[in-house]
């Protein structure tokens, strides 16, 4: 770099990655964030909180904005007074783990006051593939 690059470069304590005009950033990719994941991740979410009239189609639709969403499978409990089951499938445990933080606390039905927020959980075991 010239003197007048080095000036315009600055450096991102936060990120600790260098920025400027005259550097080349790019965004980390999601597998960087890896090491950051719980020790229990994996591929698949555990979802409690959604109404028993649910039905597949609505799940997808919450689902399907996130990178690597594959599938998602309703439980029947068989208690029609108890909330489904869901369990939600991505590509990587990053990938689910993104999901889990954005979805945790959300209200289904604003308009239902009986509405509960989704509890989202890694499901354990074999499923953890990357």
């Amino acid at each position: 770099m010239t003197g007048f690059e080095l000036e315009m470069a600055g450096f991102d304590e936060s990120m600790g990655l260098p920025y400027g005009p005259y550097i080349n950033n790019e965004m980390l990719s999601v597998s960087s964030y890896e090491p950051h994941l719980p020790s229990d991740a994996s591929n698949t979410l555990h979802v409690e909180g959604f109404p028993p009239n649910c039905i597949r189609r609505e799940l997808a639709h919450i689902y399907r904005p996130f990178t690597g969403f594959c599938a998602v499978r309703l439980v029947n409990t068989g208690y029609s007074n108890r909330h489904v089951i869901a369990y939600a499938d991505f590509e990587t445990s990053a990938e689910a783990f993104s999901a889990m933080k954005s979805l945790q606390g959300y209200l289904f039905d604003m308009h239902d006051r009986y509405s509960v927020k989704l509890d989202l959980q890694f499901l354990p075991g074999p499923s953890k593939v990357n």
